[in-house]
């Protein structure tokens, strides 16, 4: 886990200075995704992970997911391009709130009130952080949330 948290750490920043010598978010997110389109084929093709084995009911299901992924990651891109690795995360950790607002909404579940209790020292938190964040914009706010119906565990509450 330790190694995760840093290698993401050092993913954040380095795409921080990317995305400052090259603000381009859209060709940064295709430039990632097809190096990690090369890599896991190269892996499949030297058999160094085993390739799954999916039929196309499995594709046109994972497909839908797919789509809102990748755009999760354009946006998320496009924000920290407009402001500092820190803010964006800050923001993020909103996930959880519109997870649970969105299964209310789009599948009409009921959360508990220990999941809706839990959420209110994360809302207070990304609002005081955001107060004082000289770099706050709506916009900003609205590019990263975009990644949460990545269905992170909508419906899981």
């Amino acid at each position: 886990i330790l190694v995760w948290y840093l290698l993401n750490i050092y993913f954040n920043i380095y795409n921080k200075l990317v995305l400052k010598a090259v603000p381009f978010p859209y060709t940064i997110t295709t430039f990632q995704f097809a190096s990690g389109s090369f890599f896991i084929t190269l892996m499949w093709l030297l058999n160094l992970h085993p390739k799954p084995r999916l039929s196309l009911q499995q594709y046109a299901k994972i497909l839908p997911l797919a789509l809102i992924h990748m755009m999760g990651n354009v946006f998320t891109n496009m924000s920290l391009g407009k402001v500092a690795v820190s803010f964006t995360h800050t923001i993020k950790a909103m996930e959880p709130f519109f997870s649970v607002l969105f299964s209310v909404l789009l599948l009409g579940q009921t959360p508990s009130l220990l999941a809706v209790g839990s959420l209110v020292p994360v809302v207070g938190g990304v609002v005081l952080a955001s107060m004082t964040e000289v770099s706050f914009n709506w916009l900003v706010v609205i590019l990263p949330l975009v990644n949460i119906p990545n269905v992170k565990g909508l419906g899981k509450h």
